[in-house]
């Protein structure tokens, strides 16, 4: 990796999420160098009733590949009309210090496994969509039939879709305004469910970074506790500068709450 240079080699992988990573993980350390943060995080709007009014909210939700960012980022919550979801991005947005996000991408490239209709709807419909691109997915050899939950060939299969073969997504990749930010930490046996977090507290969640591995990062050791500084990967250059970064962002955006 050479941030400097704009330039990232990927050699012997013929995994399309390391050259996914290779080119937002540039443009996070671009980010930085302007005082802004890139985030392993997700977006999304929740335009719900307040005093009787509609109002958007604006989500940033934290986690490590494969603990929920996509899922909860592409959920309807069944809200009903006129309340409503709008989805924004599923992977890596920038923080601006004004509290704004920026999007990244125009397509997910989201886990599948164990993807059924019930449960997660919204993305089974992109997932087996004609524009959808499958990655170490099970495919019947007589049928075609595709099987999320065969994972013969691996447990982390993938399937890059196009944003706007999701529901309840618009034309517009960023959030004008971050009212929220939640982190998924997967960690049941160190916090309560929901922690309201103070600006201070909520750096230091973004530091420790606890959550556990999954079959996105080493399958031999899927469901170990483990800490990434940000739930992000990614980080080129120094991992306290992000987490002062990161702090300022809130000090200076009192109404954005953590949790």
């Amino acid at each position: 990796v050479f941030p400097e240079s704009g330039l990232t080699l990927c050699l012997g992988s013929d995994y399309k999420g390391e050259i996914k990573k290779a080119m937002l993980r540039q443009v996070m350390y671009w980010a930085k160098q302007q005082g802004n943060l890139g985030l392993h995080a997700a977006s999304k709007i929740m335009r719900v009733y307040r005093s009787r009014k509609l109002k958007d909210f604006g989500f940033l939700l934290f986690g490590l590949s494969a603990t929920g960012k996509t899922t909860l980022s592409c959920h309807s919550h069944w809200l009903r009309t006129p309340e409503r979801v709008v989805i924004r991005q599923d992977d890596v947005v920038i923080l601006k210090s004004d509290g704004s996000a920026i999007g990244t991408e125009e397509s997910f490239y989201m886990k599948t496994e164990g993807l059924d209709p019930s449960s997660q709807p919204l993305l089974y419909a992109a997932a087996i969509s004609p524009r959808a691109i499958l990655e170490n997915v099970h495919v019947d050899p007589e049928t075609g039939k595709v099987d999320f939950f065969d994972t013969t060939l691996t447990s982390n299969g993938r399937a890059m879709v196009k944003r706007r073969d999701i529901a309840f997504t618009d034309n517009e990749i960023d959030l004008e305004k971050v009212d929220f930010i939640l982190f998924i930490n997967r960690r049941y046996d160190v916090l309560p469910p929901v922690v309201r977090l103070t600006p201070e507290w909520a750096a230091a969640a973004f530091m420790l970074g606890e959550s556990v591995e999954t079959s996105a990062g080493d399958p031999t050791q899927v469901g170990k506790q483990l800490r990434v500084v940000g739930t992000n990967p990614f980080i080129v250059g120094s991992q306290d500068e992000e987490g002062n970064i990161f702090l300022n962002i809130l000090r200076n955006n009192p109404d954005i709450q953590s949790f």
